[in-house]
């Protein structure tokens, strides 16, 4: 059976390489004739890549307004967010679509594993769990995801207004929250993961 189609969406913000670093990893979801592949320059740097369009994204550095940006032009049944430190697993989205989605489902949240560490930084980072999804949505007071490796059903974004912008931070969990009040289930589906690499020094760290 053939499966919804999916915008793959990914913010970026950094220099030309790692851009095109960025779209090569987007390059490697197993996408079928209707998807598309959305790069969301947060920099305003990107140049034109084959088989990605690039969105001017710099009105706002913030993921959030990267995001947003993307979503705005996505076309798909469900929108799939990807963070440009995270590589997806082989067949990725026929994982997430390889059991039922019931139609009250808004989001499904993808599981983001560690890479292997190298260093103080990254093994404190993977220790820590930050991007579990799993963990988080385990929390007995409001279940949140990260939107490093997040699927969301198009008409859920379309409803609940997208990310929050005007803010650098946790505007994954204010999403997660919003969509939950609006009524749609949160769900995860700990097959479809992606591999993440924590930040290397503990200055990044402390803004990952």
């Amino acid at each position: 059976m053939r499966r919804p189609s999916v915008s793959a969406v990914m913010p970026f913000a950094g220099e030309r390489a790692p851009a095109r670093e960025a779209a090569e990893i987007l390059s490697k979801l197993d996408t079928q004739a209707g998807d598309e592949l959305i790069l969301a320059d947060n920099s305003g740097v990107a140049e034109a890549l084959p088989g990605v369009r690039v969105v001017n994204a710099s009105g706002e550095r913030s993921p959030a307004h990267a995001r947003n940006a993307g979503a705005a032009v996505a076309q798909g049944e469900w929108i799939l967010f990807l963070d440009a430190d995270c590589i997806p697993t082989s067949g990725l989205l026929a994982c997430y679509f390889a059991s039922e989605i019931g139609p009250e489902v808004g989001a499904l949240a993808g599981e983001v594993v560690p890479m292997p560490a190298s260093n103080f930084a990254e093994r404190y980072g993977a220790s820590r769990s930050f991007l579990s999804q799993a963990g988080h949505l385990a929390h007995p007071f409001r279940p949140r995801a990260v939107a490093a490796n997040l699927l969301v059903r198009r008409a859920a974004f379309e409803q609940v207004g997208g990310f929050y912008e005007g803010v650098r931070a946790a505007e994954d969990t204010d999403f997660s929250w919003r969509l939950q009040e609006a009524g749609w289930r949160l769900d995860l589906r700990p097959e479809a993961f992606v591999r993440h690499r924590y930040r290397a020094t503990v200055k990044e760290l402390r803004h990952q």
